[in-house]
């Protein structure tokens, strides 16, 4: 017998003496000769191990942070900082704040943040944006 493993998972008991399958399979009525019927087999799986798919195991998704649009040193709660901003703040003055913050991470994007900081103007240009279509109705 030899033990064959295939996957992680599955492993298999196989013999390696076949003479009773030869002789019921006719080896004398000019079927494959046993040497042909063993011959190696060349195999491109690793180590001999031959992974399957429902053997391996899945790895969850990395989640990564969007510094853009919901930076979580931003948010406490289920309220974002820009969100009570806009509260404390007249709709001239939110929308003052808005061009602000555009025309700030526009400035640095070449010293601090490269396209980061462009996001984030943009970021801050589509709010302002969005309030003035909700202003005009």
């Amino acid at each position: 017998m030899r033990l064959v493993t295939v996957g992680r998972e599955f492993t298999a008991l196989l013999p390696l003496n076949f003479n009773k399958l030869f002789k019921m399979t006719g080896e004398s009525r000019g079927a494959t000769s046993s040497s042909e019927w063993f011959a190696p087999v060349l195999s491109d799986c690793p180590g001999g191990t031959c992974p399957v798919p429902w053997a391996t195991k899945e790895t969850a998704p990395v989640v990564q942070e969007d510094l853009v649009n919901h930076p979580s040193h931003y948010t406490d709660g289920e309220i974002e900082c820009i969100d009570a901003i806009e509260a404390a703040l007249t709709a001239e003055e939110f929308r003052g704040y808005c061009k602000g913050n555009n025309l700030k991470y526009t400035w640095r994007e070449r010293h601090k943040g490269g396209t980061e900081s462009l996001k984030k103007a943009q970021w801050y240009l589509d709010r302002l944006i969005q309030l003035d279509e909700t202003q005009k109705g």
